[in-house]
This record gives structure tokens, sequence and C-alpha cells, in this order.
């Protein structure tokens, strides 16, 4: 709900946050077990498909379902098996844009959901990346990051990139 608000300028409706949290998922649980509930033999009109033809559709749904565990696993393990550090954001997670990216931190920060360094570490070491990766792709030139002030001191409703504040 925090990036819809940083993306519309004001908060999600009540409705539309009890209906994302709460009703949608309700709604997803109910029809899969409805679903499961009511699954038939595949057949088509008056033609009833062999029981291979259905053993298969189910592996193909199994080899492709199977995957989410698969990936939970290698997420948790690469996150020292905490499940929160596993479903936390990457840290490029935000708009590409590196000027967004910049106000949707202070957004972040303002919100409580980061610190300001964290925010200002993590902006910085995206510019010396992002310009490390266009020397590369341009062939040379000196690295050169621009100075621009501190998250703190830009306030949320400017909506001028933070270079001009």
């Amino acid at each position: 709900m925090t990036d819809m608000e940083f993306m519309l300028g004001q908060p999600p409706s009540e409705l539309t946050y009890y209906s994302w949290k709460y009703l949608c998922p309700a709604c997803a649980i109910i029809l899969a077990i409805a679903s499961l509930a009511t699954a038939q033999l595949a057949k088509l009109e008056d033609y009833v498909y062999p029981l291979a033809a259905n053993l298969a559709g189910i592996t193909f749904v199994v080899i492709g379902l199977s995957f989410i565990p698969i990936f939970v696993v290698i997420e948790l393990r690469n996150a020292d098996w905490d499940f929160r550090k596993a479903v936390r954001p990457r840290d490029n997670w935000g708009p590409k844009n590196l000027e967004q990216r910049r106000l949707y931190r202070l957004f972040m920060v303002q919100r409580g959901y980061m610190e300001p360094k964290e925010a200002e570490a993590l902006s910085l070491s995206e510019e010396k990346l992002r310009n490390a990766q266009k020397l590369e792709a341009g062939g040379g030139g000196a690295l050169q990051l621009e100075t621009r002030p501190p998250v703190e001191d830009i306030p949320i409703g400017d909506k001028r990139p933070p270079s001009e504040v």
C-alpha cells in the first residue's frame, strides 16, 4: 500500500486497502478450493480422454507449480534461513529512474520504513554502479558523481528533482 501511496500521491481508500489485504486473497483461496473440489476428468462433449491424458495434464501442472517451493527454499537458503530477510525487497527495488528512486527512498524514510543513512548509502552506491556501467559502455572518461543534498533535506511535497533543490 505504501508503493501505491507513493505512485498516486495519496493513500489508497480504505475500500482498496481492505480489498487488497483481505478480500482478494480470500477470493483466490475460495476459488482454488472450489476448483479442486469440483475437478473432473478431461472430456470433450461425450468423449472422455484416457487416463494417460489426464495424468499428463496433472504432471504438467505439478512440474509448473513445483518451482514455487524450490525457489522458496533457494531464497531462504540465500537469506540464512531468515524468513523476514528472504521476503524483504532487494536494494534496487523501486523506480528505475534514479531521481524518482531517490524521492521514493525519501518517502520511505518519512514513513519510517528506512533509515536516512541507509537510503543515502543505497543512492550513492547505485550512482557509482550506474556511472561505472556508463563508462564501460561509453569506452572511458573519468568517474564523476554529482553532489546532492542529504535525503532528509528534501521536502516530501517538492516534485523537483533533488539536483534542483
